[in-house]
């Protein structure tokens, strides 16, 4: 959700050891509306659906499953029109 914009990805160590991982994009951003329901299952954002209406729903759902079944944590903040970063914490094996 990025057309002609940027996406970077970074991987870090928070300071308890576990695995950060960032992807941030300069794209369409998720409406504050909405930022509740972004991890529901089938849910789209309206601009969203506006910019690709052919998809499914199920992506952010899936991934923020997998995530805490390897009892990780995802989170986002968002602006709209300016783009969204996504937080995956996941923990490490001593």
């Amino acid at each position: 959700y990025a057309p002609k914009g940027k996406v970077s990805v970074a991987v870090s160590q928070s300071q308890s050891g576990d695995a950060v991982f960032q992807v941030a994009d300069t794209g369409i951003g998720i409406p504050e509306a909405v930022q509740p329901y972004i991890f529901q299952r089938l849910y789209r954002a309206p601009n969203a659906i506006a910019v690709d209406p052919n998809e499914s729903g199920v992506g952010l759902y899936s991934t923020k499953k997998i995530i805490e079944l390897h009892k990780g944590t995802v989170s986002f903040i968002s602006t709209l029109g300016r783009g969204t970063t996504f937080t995956v914490t996941m923990p490490t094996v001593n």
